[in-house]
């Protein structure tokens, strides 16, 4: 499978709310129990870039964008304007994207949660944010699962 959005850096301060079930894919009814998503700013975040790959993408603007990611990416890595295309791009390409699990269990700053895309591919969504407020978004990879551990 090959790489399919760089990294991303943002995050801004969200308010604690009770656990976000992640959509799973299969017909209503038929599926696993949604997967919950931590009740913390990382998985705030998580969620946030879901409804992004999940269409909220079509409608996002650079200045909400630009909340969601830390300066630095925004100056070193990739632009906002660049972000804001790749990220359309892949949300066009490969929504839904829905959350399987967490290969690891998640930490206050980051996450790697196992994805199924539209195309039936698996991968992972790597995030990290900010360890303070406002939590904003300094990684953010949607790639290749990592392999499991080995016995």
């Amino acid at each position: 499978m090959r790489r399919l959005l760089v990294p991303l850096v943002g995050l801004f301060l969200l308010l604690p709310t009770p656990p976000i079930a992640a959509a799973q894919p299969g017909t209503p009814g038929a599926s696993a129990p949604p997967v919950e998503l931590p009740t913390s700013p990382v998985g705030e975040q998580l969620a946030w870039v879901l409804a992004q790959l999940n269409g909220g993408a079509a409608t996002l603007t650079e200045a909400e964008l630009t909340a969601h990611f830390a300066p630095a990416y925004l100056t070193n890595v990739l632009p906002a304007p660049v972000l804001l295309d790749l990220l359309q791009q892949t949300a066009a390409q490969y929504a839904p994207v829905t959350v399987a699990g967490f290969a690891f269990p998640p930490t206050a700053t980051g996450a790697v949660a196992l994805v199924t895309l539209a195309t039936g591919e698996d991968g992972a969504a790597y995030l990290t944010i900010e360890p303070i407020p406002p939590h904003r978004i300094t990684r953010l990879d949607l790639t290749e699962a990592p392999a499991p551990p080995s016995l």
